[in-house]
């Protein structure tokens, strides 16, 4: 089966995109550097890298997009047939634009042009580790293995937490029950068909979320998505720790005892003391450096560099 990869873009940097946000900046009534500030619109070519690693270590994705508004990344090789921008406008009604609400963007990612059946999701700053095959994302059958993380979703930790915890509560009146671990915060596994049916189902989550121009506490979240792909089998659960691709009790123990792990996914901070030492930690097969509200330009200098040795080599989306 062809799997596709869809990528979230936007270049932050880019002074036509910041006037345009400047004018409807007035509608951004719940902003908080949490959801708002610098972190989330900055850019350090984070995708170029992401792109580095899908060549070396998952080559047999079949074609890339790159959702973003107006935008195209300067070094990206728009020539390749393997590659294509897709503008907002292209899966969005007009009514709804300009957007720059993340969560509300990603509601249309099945309307893309030429998507496949099976495609994966990932934002720019999420990288691949170590070889991976299809069977990591898909089952034989095509079930998208649904990753979620061993900890559960707690209200009141964040605007973050709390918009989750909506889409299980949204879960639990329509089933009666839900799974309550968060999501593992990397790449995802998905079926067109079945992110089309589960939104057909929510029209008025839908609706609200799409009318909100930034990102705000109602709006309905991806993760219901992946809510009702486990309550409808369409789904098959994994959860991940820092030590779920070590199988045997011993391997555990050893690993407890020289804190040596091996996880499908790690998530880390762009203020993490050391890239090179958490790597050796927990030996992850999906990682993500995550910028946030207090991180410095000099942590972002560092993850650059942390990243370029990673993956010097230039990849075949770049330019020549």
């Amino acid at each position: 089966m062809d799997i596709d990869l869809v990528y979230m873009w936007v270049d932050g940097n880019d002074p036509d995109w910041q006037k345009k946000k400047a004018c409807y900046a007035d509608e951004d009534r719940n902003r908080s550097e949490e959801t708002s500030g610098k972190c989330r619109y900055v850019q350090n070519d984070e995708l170029k890298y992401s792109l580095r690693s899908v060549e070396e270590y998952a080559p047999w994705i079949h074609r890339v997009f790159i959702v973003t508004d107006g935008q195209t990344p300067h070094w990206l090789d728009t020539s390749n047939p393997r590659v294509r921008i897709v503008d907002h406008s292209e899966i969005i009604d007009a009514r709804y634009l300009p957007l720059f609400n993340s969560t509300a963007i990603e509601l249309n990612l099945n309307r893309i042009p030429g998507l496949s059946e099976h495609f994966l999701l990932a934002n720019d700053d999420f990288y691949i580790g170590r070889a991976v095959d299809p069977s990591f994302f898909f089952k034989a059958d095509g079930t998208p293995i649904v990753r979620l993380k061993h900890k559960d979703i707690v209200r009141g930790f964040s605007r973050y937490q709390d918009k989750l915890m909506n889409m299980v509560d949204e879960t639990v009146r329509r089933y009666g029950s839900c799974c309550m671990k968060a999501p593992h915060h990397n790449i995802d596994a998905y079926r067109k068909s079945d992110w089309t049916e589960c939104l057909s189902e929510y029209p008025e989550w839908y609706e609200r979320t799409m009318s909100h121009r930034f990102r705000t506490e109602g709006d309905m979240h991806k993760h219901l998505i992946a809510l009702w792909m486990l309550q409808r089998g369409r789904g098959e659960l994994k959860i991940v720790d820092k030590w779920n691709r070590i199988e045997s009790r011993w391997g555990r123990i050893k690993a407890f005892i020289t804190q040596r792990y091996a996880t499908d996914s790690r998530y880390f901070s762009v203020r993490t003391p050391s890239f090179p030492l958490y790597m050796k930690h927990y030996n992850p097969t999906l990682f993500t450096i995550n910028d946030d509200e207090r991180a410095t330009d000099r942590h972002r200098r560092k993850m650059v560099r942390f990243l370029e040795k990673c993956f010097p080599a230039p990849c075949e989306f770049e330019k020549k």
